[in-house]
């Protein structure tokens, strides 16, 4: 998959899947982000081990389940299954380097 579609999928889906925190929640956590750990959210498949670490250093455990969701807004997005034995970061990892699309 070409890295601006990927790009432009996993921000559209970090920002769904933090919507599950409300708006106020998601705009916090996007702002710490900026901040505390140099990393904006359209640049997340960029780094996006980074993100995950970051995710984990605010949320602790709780983090998985935020991975998860986003997980599988980017499934829903491109139309594939979640495999749930997948994290978020592999995932990423593995659509970066498909070729074609």
């Amino acid at each position: 998959m070409n890295h601006e579609k990927l790009r432009k999928i996993l921000q559209e889906a970090v920002e769904e899947g933090l919507s599950v925190l409300g708006e106020s929640g998601k705009r916090a956590i996007m702002f710490h982000m900026k901040n505390t750990f140099e990393i904006k959210i359209e640049d997340a498949s960029f780094n996006i081990k980074e993100f995950t670490d970051a995710l984990r250093v605010i949320f602790g455990p709780g983090a998985i389940f935020l991975e998860q969701i986003i997980l599988e807004k980017i499934c829903n997005k491109i139309g594939l299954k979640k495999a749930a034995d997948l994290s978020l970061e592999e995932a990423v990892e593995k659509l970066s380097n498909l070729k074609g699309e």
